[in-house]
């Protein structure tokens, strides 16, 4: 453990198991491409706020939906969500591609990914 300043709030971790899938490697460029995106819109954003929006983002998967309008394949993740207090999670999502938006509901205990 160190004293010294960490402004990029990184930890000492160990990611193996899942380096060697190719898909790891994407997705750390589809967030660097994500940063990139963010920095040439000029939107201002901490490192903290950062961390927050990718942690919910990763959480929020379980939750993903469909366009109508995209490929069967094609998921969007929600860009907000609400918790209300009987369980159950409203997912806002906006396509990008199609400029639709949409809701869908959810129990928090449906999704067992993990």
């Amino acid at each position: 453990m160190t004293d010294q300043p960490n402004p990029a709030q990184v930890t000492s971790f160990d990611h193996h198991r899942l380096a060697d899938l190719p898909e790891y490697n994407r997705v750390g460029k589809a967030l660097n491409d994500l940063l990139t995106a963010i920095n040439r819109a000029e939107i201002e954003i901490s490192q903290p706020e950062w961390l927050d929006a990718v942690r919910n983002l990763t959480a929020a998967l379980p939750f993903a939906d469909g366009c109508d309008e995209c490929p069967p394949v094609s998921i969007t993740v929600p860009a907000r969500t609400e918790i209300d207090t009987d369980g159950w999670l409203t997912g806002y999502y906006k396509c990008t591609e199609h400029g639709r938006q949409w809701t869908s509901g959810w129990a928090l205990d449906a999704p067992t990914w993990f």
